[in-house]
């Protein structure tokens, strides 16, 4: 059996070749009529297709501005990435999830410039979430208390909600201006405590608090929270786990 696949297949082969070199010799001189018959206009207009097909072709860059485009511009905290990252979960599937209205990476962690002591941002519309950050100054007889000298509130994407200095109620032993950035200049045009407090109960009302060590800035705001609806980063796990990584990659 094995000799006679071995004599057809050699057949086989010869026909095929046969046939391949048939079709080519058609080929050229078909193609050598063609060249004699083709005038200038028809070089041209068999190049254009190719033209064209370049210029179908995306230039560098148009795929991606393209897909960023497409997407509604709307900047995600930098805590709450992180979170995302460690557990799995990109920061642009929780924006979809909780209705945010981002999902490009590219655009979460957008910031734009502060506004000092601008007040309650006007066109803001506010989600659940509210991140705070307080500046404090030192009071009392030895400047170790603290009071109250500035608050800061942007929303889930790092947008300004809210910025005022604020007038301390008590003699300022030390502006600690090299931590806080508030000094004496600043009182010219700050807030009562008591507007600035009233102000930031209402945004935090019914929303999630998100800060760092926020007790702190809870109590010199001497406001309450629930304690289901805060988000301390200071007890994130996370944080945690990337300063051991780092103390433990770092040379010796």
């Amino acid at each position: 059996m094995a000799p006679e696949l071995s004599s057809n297949w050699k057949r086989l082969q010869a026909k095929i070749k046969a046939e391949s070199t048939t079709h080519a010799g058609g080929v050229k001189r078909k193609a050598r009529a063609d060249d004699a018959s083709e005038s200038p206009d028809s070089e041209s207009k068999t190049k254009r297709p190719d033209k064209a097909a370049k210029r179908s072709q995306p230039g560098m860059g148009v795929a991606q501005s393209s897909r960023i485009d497409a997407v509604p511009a709307t900047g995600v905290s930098p805590s709450l990435a992180l979170w995302a990252e460690d557990n799995d979960i990109s920061p642009e599937d929780i924006a979809e999830a909780y209705g945010l209205g981002i999902k490009s990476p590219a655009l979460l962690m957008t910031a734009e410039p502060a506004r000092p002591n601008e007040g309650r941002a006007p066109g803001v519309d506010v989600g659940r979430y509210v991140a705070v950050d307080c500046e404090m100054v030192g009071v009392g007889d030895d400047g170790r208390d603290h009071a109250l000298a500035r608050v800061s509130v942007v929303d889930f994407h790092g947008r300004q909600v809210y910025d005022s200095f604020v007038r301390p109620r008590q003699r300022v032993k030390d502006w600690r201006t090299s931590v806080s950035g508030v000094g004496p200049k600043h009182m010219a045009t700050a807030r009562e405590f008591g507007e600035v407090q009233t102000e930031i109960q209402n945004l935090l009302k019914g929303r999630t608090l998100v800060g760092h060590d926020v007790r702190h800035d809870l109590a010199v705001l001497e406001l309450h929270h629930p304690t289901k609806a805060i988000r301390d980063t200071a007890k994130f796990h996370g944080f945690k786990k990337r300063a051991s990584t780092r103390a433990s990659t770092t040379p010796v």
